[in-house]
């Protein structure tokens, strides 16, 4: 008996030591049944009320040095911005908020401090919810590049799992993004920081497999056609 006790004290602690040692993985990249992929995020966001979640593409200058990587914390440091006519940054982000839940939004802002263009989009998504987002390109001094981070200022906005109940305890919450733009057609690397704050409640680098785009057609237009069948009459 002491030594079956001895020996599950043992199971304990090893399974302990193991799972501290493994990181636990929130974020992932899923495809859908039209082969799109979307980001997804399985964190209790219910939990921490106002999060926040902000995409962007690194570069290969900064994967080398991922430390000196920071999240723009704009739902904390942005929101009340001005431009130079005078709107501020949160007027226009509540406009793709309180828009109709049909209506596409797409507003453009450029700021001179810190030097960035700012494209708010609202609009239905694939899931049937209203999505608001805002894309940010700015330059980077350190390597002499734009980056481009796209920011979700409602990271529980869009619930795409059930979650957890005393009925069913092993439900997982789960938010589906989808990545807006053409930078994203293309393979790459992502860091995706879940905000509180200026509080970085998940760091991670996922590799994001790109859209499927279609291909130019290379089918001659009827104009062309017409052109060739006229020039070989005039001939």
């Amino acid at each position: 008996m002491k030594k079956h006790c001895v020996g599950i004290l043992f199971w304990c602690i090893l399974t302990t030591i193991v799972c501290a040692q493994t990181p636990t993985k929130y974020v992932s990249v899923v495809k859908l049944p039209d082969g799109e992929p979307i980001l997804r995020l399985e964190y209790p966001c219910e939990i921490h009320q106002k999060t926040s979640l902000e995409v962007r593409i690194l570069h290969n200058e900064t994967k080398e040095n991922l430390s000196q990587t920071k999240p723009l914390y704009f739902e904390h440091d942005w929101l009340k911005l001005y431009d130079a006519r005078g709107i501020q940054v949160q007027d226009e982000l509540a406009h793709c908020f309180l828009s109709d839940d049909s209506d596409y939004v797409s507003r453009r802002m450029e700021l001179f401090d810190p030097d960035a263009e700012l494209t708010f989009l609202g609009w239905r998504n694939r899931f049937e919810k209203r999505e608001s987002i805002v894309r940010v390109v700015m330059e980077n001094p350190r390597i002499d590049k734009e980056e481009t981070t796209l920011v979700y200022p409602d990271a529980s906005r869009c619930c795409v799992g059930v979650p957890p109940s005393k009925e069913a305890p092993s439900n997982a919450v789960a938010y589906g993004y989808e990545l807006i733009g053409t930078d994203f057609d293309a393979p790459c690397d992502l860091v995706v920081w879940l905000l509180r704050g200026k509080g970085v409640l998940v760091q991670e680098v996922v590799r994001w497999p790109g859209r499927k785009v279609a291909a130019p057609s290379k089918t001659k237009s009827v104009a062309d056609k017409k052109k060739k069948n006229t020039k070989k009459s005039n001939d």
